[in-house]
């Protein structure tokens, strides 16, 4: 006998198998075509599952495989697909997938329903994730980046959370991400969360980063403004980086301490005439190390003017 033709759908056959009028003699059928008898059975192989192939599987009596045959799928009744395999989409969620396959013995014989399989109901399909990489320093004021690659099946939305020492943070869910004080002494990762109908949701989370180490300040030299002379008042002057430094002051004489004098401002009194003064300044932000600046001194104070009578 010639090999089988798989057939492609025919519309006719398709509405008879959809409105149930092709009759068929179940799983296992057989068909007397004068000294032929076609002993047969349809069985579907592969897993119910969204995204998944299902593949028909037929048997036939020895040496009588029949001449022609049409498989028709069906998704909970309508006819979705013809051919020898079919793959899940999401409009099969949770409905009852069956095959009808329809022979042709002989080129002269009519066609005849060999029987059918079923399989189901259809489960949610599982994604294939892409694991997450970041890119970036892991510093404080950096800013890092998320890399997602391709999940599978196309065309799954993805979002963002950004995690501190496995702890999710409060309205990081953006791609990209700001090292902020907070950040510091602990690691960062990313977790993202994949949907696409038809399929389970699906997390996966990036490698941690390594543990945010402290900023640095950026201190100038304090300069300091004012007449050097008893009476007058001296002021510390300079901008530190980044903005929002606290500071704190110490004034010195000849090197020394000078007691309370721990103002930006100070009030040179007669006890600092032919010294000479400088003054340490201390900043502090948090998420950075702190850090000490010392002016240059100033020229020896000279005595307070006398006021002439």
């Amino acid at each position: 006998m010639a090999r089988t033709r798989l057939l492609g759908r025919s519309a006719t056959a398709a509405a008879l198998v959809s409105t149930g009028l092709l009759a068929l003699s179940g799983t296992a059928a057989s068909a007397d075509r004068g000294d032929r008898a076609l002993a047969s059975s349809v069985t579907i192989e592969g897993t119910p599952r969204v995204g998944e192939l299902l593949t028909l599987v037929t048997t036939f009596g020895e040496g009588h495989s029949p001449w022609a045959l049409e498989a028709f799928w069906q998704s909970d009744g309508p006819v979705v697909g013809g051919g020898s395999s079919y793959r899940l989409t999401p409009d099969d969620l949770g409905h009852q997938i069956s095959v009808t396959v329809i022979i042709t013995p002989t080129p002269s014989d009519p066609p005849v329903g060999m029987g059918g399989a079923s399989v189901g109901p259809v489960q949610p399909g599982l994604m294939t994730p892409a694991t997450p990489e970041i890119a970036g320093t892991a510093a404080l004021g950096q800013t890092l980046t998320v890399t997602v690659g391709a999940w599978k099946p196309a065309g799954t939305a993805v979002t963002y959370q950004w995690m501190r020492h496995g702890v999710a943070i409060d309205a990081a869910t953006s791609p990209t991400y700001h090292v902020a004080p907070a950040d510091v002494g602990a690691d960062l990762g990313v977790r993202v969360t994949g949907t696409s109908r038809g399929y389970e949701t699906t997390e996966v989370s990036s490698a941690a980063t390594a543990l945010v180490a402290p900023g640095d300040l950026l201190p100038p030299t304090p300069a300091i403004r004012g007449r050097v002379r008893v009476g007058s008042t001296l002021r510390a002057a300079g901008r530190w980086r980044p903005a929002g430094v606290t500071l704190r002051f110490r004034w010195l004489r000849n090197g020394a301490p000078v007691p309370r004098a721990t103002r930006a401002a100070y009030h040179l009194v007669r006890a600092d005439q032919g010294k000479r003064i400088s003054v340490r300044v201390t900043g502090r932000k948090t998420g950075y190390t702190t850090a000490t600046a010392t002016s240059k001194a100033t020229a020896k104070v000279k005595a307070k003017p006398q006021k002439r009578r």
